[in-house]
């Protein structure tokens, strides 16, 4: 929504920089906590679309694969 309202973007920037320091404390490296930003996100996405979201098995074995 962000890309298409101006006025969510400071939102979308809050939950990035929100994300990534909940991610610091536990990935060091920023371009693998920059992979798992966009795999939660994606993550999101997929359970708003999707008839089946991932379960929790599921998600944690696509975080586990990034780390």
């Amino acid at each position: 929504m962000a890309a298409r309202r101006p006025d969510l973007r400071t939102e979308l920037t809050r939950w990035i920089n929100a994300l990534d320091a909940f991610l610091a404390r536990y990935i060091d490296d920023p371009i693998t906590r920059a992979a798992a930003t966009a795999a939660i996100d994606g993550l999101f996405l997929r359970c708003l679309c999707v008839d089946r979201p991932p379960d929790t098995d599921e998600i944690l074995a696509i975080l586990h694969r990034l780390t």
